[in-house]
Order: C-alpha cells, then structure tokens, then sequence
C-alpha cells in the first residue's frame, strides 16, 4: 500500500490522499502498521481517512499525524446513547467526546457524520441529540435526515416488521427510514433551529453542497469543510 501511494505521489504530486470506508482504525491494530511502513519508508504524502470514535490512544493519534493524518472523517452515525444502541453501534456518547478532545488537543480537524430519525429515536433524543453535538468543539457536523434502507440489512427486516415498508418493495427507488415515534418534518424544524448560526452544523445538506460550490469557484481544494476549523 505505502509503495503504491509513494508511486502515485511520484507520478502526480496529488494533495492528499483519502482512505474511505470501510472504517480505516480497524480493532486489529493494521492501521498503525500502515503509519508505520510511511515512517519507514520515510514517505512524505498527506491523507486523511474515514474512522470510527472508538477508544483511541493519543500516542497512537501522534503517530498518526507523524505519518502525514491531516484530517479525520468520523462514522459517529447518532448522537446519544439511545441511537447510538439502536444502531447497534460498538461506542456511546463519552467515547466520542473523549475522541474529539484528543483530536482537538491535537490540533487534528474532524468532521462528524450523524443521521437522525433511526431506530429509537423520538423527539426527546433529537434534542439531546442536538445539545450533544453542540457540546463538540473544533470539529464540524454533517446532520442527516432519515436513513436509507437497502436489502438484506437488520434496517430493511425492522421496516417490513413495523410496516414502514412492504416485503415486496424492490427499493429501485431509494426509501429511508424514519422512527414511528418522530415526524420527519417536525425533526427537521427542530434540527434547523439547534444548529441556526452556526457555520460548523452543517444542515440542510444541500447548505453543504452549495458552500463547497462557492469554495472550489474561489480555488479551494481538498475536502473543504476543514477550513471551518480555527485552532
């Protein structure tokens, strides 16, 4: 891997790299070995990478950013426990505030991505929801609104189980899934005013997608909503 990136950065001096899912921080540890192998092949190349705010070292946060880490891309995927569980998600809210504090004492940029409206979800979660995700600093948030709903996965089971779709739906048109106890129109009202004012939440999505139009007409590169983040 570390040769092949070093012969791509030799060919086409690219910017950065980026790992995508799935997770780059695998539980056994491989990724550490990759900054590693960059180390010793004493590559110079800048990446980022899609991670989970799973129980992290800071000693392996600074090897990281020794081997070129400029930014993080974060599954948190909810935003309390109790989405967090009905996710089935392997962490809870305290890891991820302990993962983004690391990250912050670091100086490491992190964007969070977080759907709301998943199983368990209700109002009352949607404002804890809110609050906790306000509660991190120096990072950026991506809210999402409904989950989409693909076959063969224990979400499509749950939808066919609470009638939110028929068995014999083919799902050719994308359907998302939305909590019975939430009205996704009410959740999104109440989503746009938690993060009203704030340039770093980052909702609707569209608001996203013309932000990074204006930025790349004005020459920036990269992944862009790190340059909302002021160390």
């Amino acid at each position: 891997m570390v040769e092949e990136m070093a012969g791509l950065n030799r060919l086409y001096r690219p910017e950065q790299f980026f790992f995508v899912d799935s997770v780059f921080n695998d539980p056994g540890g491989h990724y550490l070995e990759l900054a590693e192998e960059i180390l010793r092949q004493g590559v110079k190349i800048k990446w980022s990478a899609f991670f989970h705010p799973t129980a992290t070292r800071s000693e392996d946060l600074k090897l990281l950013c020794r081997a070129g880490l400029q930014c993080i891309e974060l599954g948190t995927d909810a935003s309390s426990d109790t989405t967090l569980k009905g996710l089935n998600k392997p962490f809870d809210m305290d890891t991820v505030f302990s993962f983004q504090e690391k990250c912050t004492g670091l100086k490491i940029p992190c964007a969070h991505f977080v759907i709301f409206g998943g199983p368990g979800e209700d109002m009352d979660t949607v404002r804890e929801g809110i609050d906790n995700l306000n509660r991190l600093d120096k990072c950026v948030v991506f809210p999402f609104s409904g989950i989409r709903i693909l076959k063969n996965t224990p979400l499509y089971e749950q939808s066919v189980r609470e009638g939110f779709l028929a068995p014999e739906d083919s799902l050719l048109r994308p359907r998302f899934y939305f909590s019975p106890r939430v009205d996704p129109k009410e959740m999104n009202r109440e989503l746009e005013k938690g993060f009203a004012g704030r340039s770093d939440r980052i909702f609707p999505p569209s608001q996203g997608m013309d932000r990074m139009h204006v930025m790349r007409n004005f020459g920036y590169k990269g992944l862009l909503w790190d340059k909302l983040i002021r160390f």
